[in-house]
């Protein structure tokens, strides 16, 4: 997949039997460090919606090319310049992606992974995933940068679950005033557990967010 939001491997190889991959040099910082960074404050309203669209842009190629990440989390994004000195927000680590295929989705039944307090309530449930456990995780994202702290902050990966599972959704405009109702109702629905009752697509996301810009 070449895109200038997603990091753009240029060769697998094996050797010795190793296996190794040749990747796009990012010159940059983690959504994660930048986060750490502002010591539990959220990011200007400006960021958060430049960030979000531009995940949202590398997720709807990820999604269109038949795959789901299944480990969207602020340290697979990294913000920085690339080889054509471009400053961009890129997707990396597809570790564990699963193709959309349903030999593939089959699997993702059978095994737990993922970052516990970035998964979705299916992946802990161990059922089918779809590109909307990808939108579940990116709604993860979009409370932490606007609030300066995870949506679930829990320890270990049971109680992760039952959060994910069972917690409330949040109302971002109520713990912070100048986030726009718009935007506190787009971080819920992407938060809802039932899959049906996320956004369709990461492309909605992106021109829900879009409209807030205008």
């Amino acid at each position: 997949i070449v895109h200038p939001n997603i990091v753009r491997l240029f060769r697998f190889f094996e050797q010795d039997e190793q296996y190794g991959l040749v990747l796009e040099l990012v010159h940059g910082k983690s959504l994660h460090q930048i986060i750490g960074e502002r010591r539990g404050t959220g990011f200007p309203l400006a960021w958060i919606l430049r960030f979000a669209m531009e995940m949202c842009k590398g997720l709807q190629v990820v999604h269109e090319h038949h795959f789901v990440h299944a480990d969207i989390k602020p340290a697979n994004f990294i913000h920085g310049t690339d080889y054509s000195g471009n400053d961009m927000l890129k997707i990396v680590d597809f570790g564990i992606s699963r193709s959309l295929r349903e030999d593939s989705l089959a699997e993702s039944r059978r095994v737990l992974s993922g970052t516990p307090p970035y998964m979705s309530p299916e992946q802990f449930r161990r059922e089918q995933l779809d590109l909307r456990s990808d939108l579940y995780s990116l709604g993860c994202i979009l409370f932490e940068i606007s609030i300066g702290r995870p949506y679930c902050q829990a320890v270990d990966v049971e109680a992760a679950g039952n959060f994910h599972i069972q917690g409330a959704l949040p109302e971002l405009n109520t713990i912070r005033a100048d986030i726009p109702g718009r935007l506190s109702d787009l971080v819920r629905g992407l938060l809802e557990k039932k899959t049906e009752n996320r956004p369709a697509s990461a492309q909605d996301v992106y021109l829900h967010l879009e409209a807030l810009f205008n």
